[in-house]
């Protein structure tokens, strides 16, 4: 396969394990990070931390040609994953939503933030807001609350803490990072599916990030997704920004495209399954 850019997507929600799909799964991960599914609460939780295990161990094994038994992962200070002595090659996860997504690049960092356009919790829209109105610049917060309907205005606020999101995950800063410095700039004001927008522009601190490009999808009518990456050289920057075009699209996998080439290495408890079905299918609030 080809791994000069791999997009990949899964629907956690719509997979319901079966007794041998979650056994194969378990057995395809490292014993520290199935304990860390197991610690979850809540079996969407459990699941989706499974799958990004499962991703990651993917991109891995069939870019870089490495069994299953041989890809160690460790995790940074901030808790983000990475594979050791991998320079040349970057990947991310994010989930949200009913989605697990995976970015991989050669040769250049990548970052990817996934959202469901949902507003949940005790406080109203207005009130959320107001909370989180410090976490954008007054052109963003113009973009969002444009005229029209509620609804709109969270699209376009999680479309750019979306953005906010990957830029900073692609750098490695995590949560300190102050994102009131970083103004996004979205001259396509409507996301639209098949379609992978390449024109938005990011500020920091005033100045143009010219060597930063966005990419900016939608999964299905309420997840966005954004990919940000440093830079592609053979690409021209403005080429790629000037023109809305099919630059990455998502695969959508499967259960078995997710395992498939997969080898079971890991030996597993005898009470694997009944310890995961015992978890509470509610989800955790927001």
């Amino acid at each position: 396969m080809s791994c000069a850019s791999i997009r990949w997507a899964f629907n956690v929600t719509n997979w319901k394990p079966t007794f041998d799909q979650w056994k194969l799964a378990v057995q395809c991960v490292q014993k520290e990070e199935c304990d860390r599914c197991y610690r979850f609460v809540f079996s969407e939780d459990c699941k989706t931390s499974m799958v990004g295990q499962l991703l990651m161990r993917k991109v891995v094994s069939e870019c870089l040609g490495l069994p299953y038994d041989e890809i160690v992962f460790s995790r940074s200070s901030s808790g983000k994953p990475y594979l050791e002595n991998s320079e040349n090659f970057s990947f991310n996860v994010s989930h949200h939503g009913d989605y697990c997504v995976l970015a991989a690049e050669r040769n250049t960092s990548v970052g990817i933030d996934v959202m469901k356009i949902e507003h949940r919790g005790k406080r109203s829209v207005p009130e959320y807001f107001s909370l989180m109105r410090k976490q954008f610049s007054s052109s963003e917060w113009d973009f969002i609350m444009q005229p029209g309907p509620e609804k709109e205005q969270l699209r376009r606020f999680y479309r750019l803490w979306c953005l906010k999101e990957s830029y900073v995950k692609a750098i490695g800063t995590g949560i300190v990072f102050d994102l009131q410095s970083l103004s996004f700039s979205c001259p396509t004001p409507i996301l639209l599916r098949n379609i992978t927008t390449v024109n938005t522009k990011l500020y920091e601190k005033g100045q143009l990030k010219s060597k930063w490009l966005f990419e900016e999808t939608v999964l299905d009518e309420n997840h966005y997704v954004a990919v940000a990456t440093q830079p592609i050289q053979q690409i021209g920057d403005e080429e790629l920004r000037e023109n809305n075009i099919q630059l990455r699209s998502f695969h959508f996998l499967t259960f078995n495209e997710l395992m498939q080439n997969s080898k079971p290495f890991q030996r597993i408890e005898d009470n694997f399954w009944e310890d995961f079905k015992s978890k509470d299918e509610k989800q955790r609030p927001t």
